[in-house]
């Protein structure tokens, strides 16, 4: 069973939180560095896909980290805070 042992309310949360950090990171805080480091403008990147489509694209992607997160967490049998940080810190 590959969800059997997974809180999937947990890996929802854990999905939303990292699109929240990165949303406050990347479009907020660090948002002119960032654009900047790049090498492209603000209009360059408006070309792009619409913050609909990236924004889901990014949620996807937590979705998928969180779900192999909880999986690594669940097999190795480590379902702690410190264990959850080590198994972070090893992959």
């Amino acid at each position: 069973m590959l969800f059997g042992s997974i809180n999937l309310l947990a890996v929802g949360f854990s999905a939303l939180g990292a699109y929240g950090v990165g949303f406050l990171w990347y479009a907020s805080i660090f948002r002119e560095p960032y654009i900047e480091d790049l090498g492209r403008t603000a209009e360059e990147l408006a070309k792009g896909p619409s913050m609909l489509t990236a924004s889901i694209m990014q949620i996807a992607g937590a979705l998928v980290t969180a779900c192999i997160m909880a999986w690594l967490m669940a097999r190795t049998d480590n379902q702690t805070v410190t264990g959850g940080l080590m198994i972070g810190l090893l992959t």
